[in-house]
C-alpha cells in the first residue's frame, strides 16, 4: 500500500478577511498540519491541491490576489507536489491522476476546503480511479449554505456531505489517520 495526502484548498479566501470565510477554518487548517507534519516526518507522499477560480465572477479564489494563496499553515516544501486546478474535483482537468499512478499510491488521505464542494468532488472520484480513500474529517470544514429561503447551518452541511460519501471512503479523525 502506497499513500498519499492530499491538501484541498486550504487558502486565505476560506479565512476571517479572505472573500469567503468558512466556518472554523483555522481549527480545520490545524489538523490538516497535523497530518502534513506526519507525512513529512514519515517521508510519505504528499500532494498540495491549489484553487483558481475559473470565472473572475466567482468572486474568491482570484489568480494573482492573496486570498488564492495557500494558507501558510499548510505552505508547501520545496520538492513537494502542487497540483493546480479549476473545478471542485481535484481530478478534472489535471494531472492528478497521472501524478498518483507514477508514484503507486494506492490509498489517499484526503483534507480540506469546503466539505460539501471540493473535498466530495474528489473523493467521489477517488472511486473511478479504483483508489481507496479517507476522509480527515476534522482537517475539514464548509460553511452555511441557503436554499429555499432556508439557512443550513455549516456543520449540518459538513455532515451531510460526509454522510453522502461515507459508504464510499473511510472517514477518520486526523489522530485515528495518525496512529493507524
Amino acid at each position: 500500500m502506497s499513500q498519499a495526502l492530499i491538501i484541498i484548498d486550504i487558502q486565505n479566501d476560506y479565512f476571517e478577511g479572505g472573500a469567503m470565510p468558512l466556518s472554523y477554518p483555522e481549527k480545520a487548517a490545524e489538523n490538516a498540519a497535523k497530518l502534513l507534519n506526519h507525512f513529512r516526518k514519515s517521508k510519505k507522499n504528499i500532494i498540495h491541491i491549489q484553487h483558481l477560480a475559473a470565472k473572475p465572477e466567482l468572486g474568491f479564489m482570484l489568480e494573482g490576489t492573496k486570498g488564492q494563496q495557500i494558507h501558510s499553515s499548510v505552505k508547501p516544501l520545496e520538492g513537494e507536489i502542487l497540483i493546480i486546478k479549476r473545478y471542485p474535483n481535484s481530478f478534472a482537468g489535471t494531472n492528478l491522476n497521472n501524478v498518483l499512478s507514477e508514484l503507486g499510491v494506492t490509498d489517499v488521505v484526503l483534507a480540506g476546503m469546503m466539505t460539501h464542494m471540493c473535498i466530495s468532488s474528489t473523493a467521489r472520484a477517488t472511486v473511478e480511479y479504483g483508489l481507496n480513500a479517507t476522509i480527515a474529517h476534522d482537517a475539514c470544514t464548509t460553511c452555511s449554505l441557503s436554499i429555499f429561503e432556508q439557512m443550513i447551518p455549516a456543520q449540518q452541511v459538513h455532515l451531510t456531505a460526509l454522510a453522502e460519501v461515507s459508504n464510499i471512503v473511510n472517514l477518520l479523525n486526523s489522530d485515528e489517520i495518525i496512529n493507524r
